[in-house]
């Protein structure tokens, strides 16, 4: 009986033990390119990821979809637990739809060399909107700004200009005008800051701890591809290989070649546009 006993106490306390552990989760998540559905979902999918305590997004981004940023700033905030923005390293930038999701960031931290800013909006392939409909898109492009600098206690006014004015700042402009918290030489620097950092979220005081480490998040095989496909520079050239290959399946009999590729490029094109979502679009290709 006493060995009985002693032997699940062994059991209880050793799986209070791992249970401590997986719960002491840093999650890496890497936006590196543009912001679209695919790294949205990408970045939905790490911050849900279980027995996370801590997530850092590392960050070098040209900007992106405005609907794909506002989908990621609404991860974050409703995530449990505190979310890093890394700029990093020397050389990346947080422009447009990455100046936003910086301001987000329970932490801000941006690595020696590198820039944020440049946050007016445009339209998609560069054309420009009318007067009042680029007015309303700029009003509440920086009313969004301006409430998340608010939020995290940041520098509104700066904030508010990198949309209306497209203002860009260095790290250390960044650091002197309170955009961010701190600026670190590397990745290994900005572990070092994190260890038993205090910050608060949703009412709550979190002690950082990397606890058992760091987990890289890696996209998978199938979201990288969309991810490469899904960029600006391809889009329309999907839609128009859609288009065409569509006509060329009419004006010849049968299923063939015209509307498999027609069929794949306006798919792809249509998720690029945000116009299907992701889990969508899988599913329509495996079909």
């Amino acid at each position: 009986m006493n060995k009985k006993l002693s032997k699940f106490i062994i059991i209880f306390i050793f799986s209070l033990l791992l249970g401590r552990e997986a719960l002491a989760k840093t999650i890496l998540l890497d936006i590196d390119g543009p912001i679209n559905p695919i790294v949205a979902d990408y970045i939905s999918s790490g911050l849900s990821e279980p027995g996370a305590s801590l997530a850092i997004i590392r960050m070098d981004t040209p900007g992106g979809l405005m609907d794909s940023m506002r989908l990621i700033i609404k991860d974050m905030e409703a995530a449990s637990f505190p979310v890093v923005v890394y700029v990093g390293g020397s050389g990346a930038h947080a422009a447009s739809a990455g100046a936003f999701i910086t301001l987000a960031a329970d932490l801000a931290v941006m690595a020696s060399g590198t820039t944020i800013g440049s946050a007016h909006p445009v339209e998609m392939g560069g054309q420009g909107a009318d007067g009042t409909m680029e007015s309303k898109m700029v009003e509440d492009a920086a009313a969004l700004m301006r409430g998340l600098a608010v939020r995290r206690n940041r520098n509104p006014e700066w904030a508010e200009k990198a949309v209306t004015m497209s203002l860009s700042a260095t790290a250390l402009e960044a650091l002197e005008l309170g955009v961010i918290e701190h600026i670190v030489e590397n990745f290994e620097e900005l572990l070092e800051l994190l260890k038993g950092k205090t910050l608060t979220k949703h009412n709550k005081e979190f002690q950082l701890s990397l606890g058992s480490g760091i987990k890289e998040y890696d996209m998978s095989f199938f979201r990288k591809f969309l991810n490469y496909i899904a960029n600006p520079n391809f889009t329309y050239i999907l839609l128009l290989i859609g288009i065409y290959g569509i006509i060329y399946e009419f004006s010849s009999p049968g299923i063939g070649f015209g509307a498999v590729l027609g069929g794949i490029s306006l798919l792809l094109a249509l998720l690029s546009f945000q116009i299907i979502p992701i889990n969508m679009a899988g599913l329509l290709l495996i079909l």
